[in-house]
């Protein structure tokens, strides 16, 4: 029995229920907060399903863009990413294509208050200019708010050095490159955009979701591309990405740092020292584990993420060097099986929960 609809604070609107109605084709796309047990429910028009990560509720319920880091705000691994090496991901929440290379641009289009732009390019003329994004599901196999009818439109700014085609993929997947489960939206390979010079356009595309996602699917994927040209490599730049639910584009959404930094942090978080502080082992004890310093990571991860270090490590008389990380996904630390004195230091940490 419905009681009645309120607002909360921002644009979460939802509506509040005591118990949940039986599910109808006219429920798809519903969001309701349940009184009696506290949860909150969204509906594909057959089922009613528990948002049952913080992150999907993050990322669907408090931002009308879908897009994580459209406007390119965020380079944690860096700012150059040379096409001739793999590095799948660039920019935060972004990864580019074997072959495709990424350099952060201070190119942007003029008045629209972007932090900077993407600028992509390929190895050779061989080879196609592909990128990629991927968007949480609420959980694996659930569609969540890309039910199977849903429309949604996608826009943003491109600048190329000559007339192309700007293609894209829509697809649920397992991951980003997922080519084992993926479940296409009709549509996919389209031109999207056929840029018509070489100055700053703004492009929109609006389509349709006609598919459910595979049992196996995490993500919903968008894939940009351009075709390889035999005759010259393609230099496209872009910044101001948005999908955003229905068929009208609305102004790019721009949100305060600190949730932005919520936002992309929980896929990937670096903490950058100099140094970390040194430790003396006490001498003459038998193997032992001993904290060589470590960090706290500002924001709680997707799923437990990969912890990695890296930079120079000095040591003595230590048999090893490894990294801890507590479950909740907060915290890592360094460690060392010593059995003499040693001196650690290290230039990065990194929590990976990407894709």
């Amino acid at each position: 029995m419905k009681a009645h609809g309120f607002t909360m604070a921002g644009p979460l609107i939802t509506e509040k229920l005591i118990t949940l109605p039986t599910p109808t084709l006219d429920d798809a796309g519903r969001e309701v907060f349940v009184t009696s047990d506290g949860k909150r429910y969204y509906c594909d028009g057959t089922t009613w399903s528990e948002y049952p990560t913080q992150d999907y509720v993050i990322n669907k319920q408090t931002f009308k863009n879908k897009i994580g880091n459209g406007d390119f705000q965020w380079w944690q691994r860096g700012a150059s990413f040379p096409a001739s090496v793999d590095s799948p991901y660039v920019a935060d929440r972004w990864r580019a294509n074997t072959r495709t290379g990424c350099v952060k641009s201070t190119d942007i289009p003029t008045g629209q208050g972007f932090y900077a732009s993407a600028e992509w390019t390929t190895e050779t003329n061989a080879y196609n200019l592909i990128f990629y994004h991927g968007i949480s599901l609420p959980a694996t196999g659930a569609a969540g708010e890309f039910y199977n009818g849903s429309t949604w439109t996608l826009s943003g700014w491109v600048k190329c050095n000559e007339t192309r085609d700007l293609k894209l993929n829509i697809r649920f997947g397992d991951s980003l490159a997922d080519v084992t489960h993926p479940v296409y939206i009709t549509g996919s390979g389209s031109t999207i955009y056929a840029i018509p010079d070489t100055n700053w356009n703004y492009f929109t595309y609006t389509f349709d979701v006609d598919a459910a996602p595979a049992g196996t699917n995490t993500c919903l994927v968008l894939m940009p591309y351009i075709l390889a040209n035999s005759s010259s490599v393609p230099i496209i730049k872009t910044t101001g990405w948005q999908l955003e639910k229905g068929s009208v584009a609305t102004p790019y959404e721009f949100i305060d740092v600190s949730l932005s930094r919520v936002q992309v942090f929980r896929y990937f978080e670096s903490i950058q020292s100099g140094s970390w502080p040194q430790l003396q082992a006490r001498y003459g004890l038998a193997a032992a584990n001993y904290s060589a310093g470590g960090g706290l990571f500002l924001v709680q991860k997707r799923v437990a993420p990969t912890m990695t270090v890296t930079g120079t490590i000095t040591y003595s008389n230590c048999s090893s060097l490894g990294v801890a990380a507590s479950n909740s996904g907060f915290r890592t630390s360094v460690t060392v099986t010593a059995n003499g004195g040693y001196v650690a230091y290290g230039y990065g940490l990194y929590a990976d929960a990407e894709f």
